[in-house]
Formats: structure tokens, sequence, C-alpha cells
């Protein structure tokens, strides 16, 4: 919701946009995998607004009244193409002007709760399988965008050294071939940047619709990386969920864990694409380390297999407590969630930022939801 579920939002949108320029549903493309029944004005491929709504899921006690009209929310135009951030406020931010109540029009999340998974992606089967496979789009984009600059490169360095070539024999007339070919090593730099040039131009002339929306899904998913890190970390360090509480019960030894602090990290600013960079993420070899500087007599292997073990104890299901039915437990909910988000990250080759959690063994014990 909030935050997480905005920028959610924008990167099912910059798939769906990038499906728009495949032609998906025609016969010169692929078949529509991301919201292929959102139909907009005059049967038209559907505005942001359109989208936003469409994918739209009841949350709670809501109904099917209370999908909102936001078909006035900005769309990119081949002017104007917006941001990942542009769009991300424009969710946040939009208010609903047909609500009988002032007070209902500016109530937060009204477009943020739940993502209809079987809308947005049909085949689904939860909102954890529509993230990780939401940026399969953009990745195949991607793909015939790389396979083309690897032709092309080739091309463009041929023309740049030809026209160099033929530079150095127009001031120098006369001069051999053996000279020209250590002029063309001695300028290398200078060639690399001609042909850089000239593929620049050429593939701005090619893609230069697709290039916004990619950057657009980029930004997206690693504000979403984020969002759901600091989210994951929240929990990990608050007092429900901090991992601090089984560590002491395996560390069994009250003066050594009065030495333990779970010491934090900021991600770099660049990694989160302007989302944010004050989240506090937790850092276990400065955790380790520090605990090590206080005192601590346990090896540096032996407090990571206590955090091993104390993390891998956090996600066994618990009972609710009001029901007392036996739950996958809210750490290792919150942890999916963050993994799912790496997964459609890394799809696109964009997971910059990390999380200190035991891979090999994160999951064992843990019924996958």
């Amino acid at each position: 919701m909030g935050a997480k579920g905005a920028a959610e939002r924008v990167v099912y949108w910059a798939a769906y946009e990038v499906e728009g320029f495949m032609k998906c549903g025609t016969a010169e493309g692929p078949p529509c995998t991301i919201a292929p029944g959102c139909s907009g004005n005059g049967g038209q491929r559907c505005t942001f607004g359109e989208f936003v709504r469409y994918t739209w899921a009841p949350f709670e006690a809501e109904t099917e009244h209370d999908r909102r009209d936001c078909r006035d929310l900005p769309s990119s135009s081949e002017k104007e193409p917006r941001t990942a951030i542009q769009h991300y406020n424009d969710i946040l931010r939009w208010y609903d002007l047909t609500a009988e109540k002032p007070s209902d029009r500016i109530k937060p999340n009204l477009l943020t709760k739940n993502v209809d998974h079987a809308r947005t992606l049909p085949g689904s089967s939860n909102w954890y399988e529509l993230l990780q496979r939401s940026t399969g789009p953009i990745k195949l984009v991607k793909e015939e965008i790389f396979k083309w600059e690897e032709t092309a490169r080739v091309k463009f360095r041929k023309a740049a050294e030809e026209e160099w070539v033929a530079s150095i024999k127009l001031i120098t007339p006369g001069i051999s071939d053996e000279e020209v070919q250590k002029n063309l090593k001695d300028n290398e730099v200078n060639i690399d940047e001609d042909t850089q040039k000239g593929l620049d131009k050429e593939k701005k002339h090619l893609f230069g619709k697709q290039l916004p929306i990619i950057q657009k899904a980029e930004d997206a998913i690693k504000g979403v990386l984020y969002l759901r890190g600091v989210d994951f970390e929240a929990y990990r360090l608050g007092k429900d969920g901090t991992l601090l509480m089984d560590l002491e019960k395996i560390m069994n030894n009250e003066e050594q864990f009065k030495r333990v602090k779970l010491e934090t990290r900021t991600p770099d600013a660049k990694s989160t694409a302007g989302f944010g960079n004050s989240g506090r993420y937790v850092d276990l070899d400065k955790t380790i380390e520090k605990y090590i500087s206080r005192g601590g007599t346990f090896s540096e292997d032996e407090m990571r297999k206590m955090f091993l073990d104390a993390h891998n104890q956090r996600l066994l299901p618990r009972p609710d407590p009001k029901t007392g039915e036996i739950k996958a437990s809210q750490y290792s909910t919150h942890l999916e969630t963050f993994l799912s988000a790496e997964k459609a990250a890394q799809v696109l080759n964009c997971a910059d930022i990390k999380i200190d959690i035991m891979r090999k063994r994160s999951l064992e014990g843990h019924e996958r939801r």
C-alpha cells in the first residue's frame, strides 16, 4: 500500500506501455500479457489512469462500488514522456473529485491498496508471481536493443575508422599504410567516441520511444526494491520482528548478548532511483565487528551461524495471536515481498540493493505462499 503500491503500479504500467510498442495482440506482435483486458476509450489501449483503475482490486470491506474513477491521471506523450517518479507522485497525490464527501476525496492510499493480479497478469497465481514476472516484457525489448547494438557497433566502428583514415590521408598525402595503422591505434579513444556518437544517434532514432519507458521501468523497480527492503528491515528491526529475540535464546549467554547491537547502513541514493535514501538496512558484518570490539568472545563464524539460526527461526510458521491458527510468520511474508521485487529487478539487471540474509538456508522450514 502507499508508496510501495504506487511504485509497483508504475512497473506494471511500463510493461503495459512496452507491449503496446511491440504491437501485442496483433498479427505483427506477440500476445498481450499485461492487462490484456484493459480497453480504453474507443477500444484503444488504456491510458495510465484507465490502467490503474482497471487493475485496482477491492481491499477488505471495499466493493466494486469503491473502484475510483482515476482516468484523469496524466499519461506520457511522445513530446513529454513521464518518468517513474512523476507517475509515482501522480498516484500518491491523486484525490477523488467525484466523492460525495469532501473528506473522502483526499483519503490516503485511494489507489494503492490491492492489485488484481489476475487482471494485471492473467495466469499469475498471486501478487508475488505478478511482481516477479512483471518485468518480462521490458526484458524482451532490452534484449532486442542489445542484439541490435552488437551488430550496429561493428558497422559504426568500421565507419568511424574509414572516416578517420580518409582524414589522415587528406592531411598527410602519401602516408604509408603502416603509419595509418599506427595513427589509428594512437587515436583509438577518439575513434571509440565517434563510434558511440553514431551508435547513440541511430539508437535514439530507432528506439527513441521505447528507451524512456525502459528507463521508467528500471527506475520504478529500483524504487520497489528499495521500498520493500525498507519495509522488511523496519519489521526486522522492530520489536515484533527483530532477530535479537531469537538470537538471545540461541546465544544463551546474557553477558555476551548485551554486547550485540544491530548496526545499520543506508543505501546509496543512486541505487534507489530517487525514491529515497533514508531507510535503514541491517549491516551484519558491522554488527559482528562491533560485537567483537566490545569484548565479545564468540568468533565471527560462530556469530554468523547464530544469526543464521535466528533468521531461520523467525521464518517458521507461528500461531495467530487472535485465532491460534498456524500461519506464515510476518517476518517470512515481509521477506517474500522483498525477494519477489529482487527477482523482478534481476530480470533487468538492476537489483542494486541487497539485504543481509543468509540466502542458502533463508527459506528452510518455510512454506512459500
